[in-house]
């Protein structure tokens, strides 16, 4: 279902504005680091959650998407993948977000003119 939506230009970055104005993929990875937190989270359902996160990202998911959690230590993507996923599957996902910047970045307009 995500893969259909995305490829039909769903945008994992589209602020909801009901949820004052966080992005798609915000939302996402906050409820699955509150269903981890309750430890609702199967092995499974994380396998799918990876798999998501690797589709979103692949689709540009923002790495700062915005998160309000009013609490002392303020919430990351990376912080979230770290705690939902582990220290392994983080550093792989933060690495895919890596590479499809520097693809974006290769190819803007910039990359053409030498920039």
């Amino acid at each position: 279902m995500v893969q259909s939506l995305l490829d039909r230009g769903a945008n994992p970055n589209q602020q909801v504005h009901l949820n004052e104005g966080r992005t798609v993929w915000a939302l996402f990875l906050v409820s699955c680091y509150e269903s981890a937190l309750r430890n609702e989270a199967t092995k499974l359902l994380k396998e799918v959650w990876f798999r998501v996160c690797k589709l979103m990202i692949r689709y540009h998911a923002n790495s700062t998407a915005w998160f309000d959690n009013n609490t002392s230590k303020p919430l990351t993507v990376e912080g979230i993948l770290g705690e939902v996923f582990g220290q392994d599957k983080k550093t792989e996902l933060l690495r895919l977000m890596e590479e499809a910047r520097l693809q974006r970045k290769s190819g803007s307009w910039l990359s053409w003119i030498g920039l």
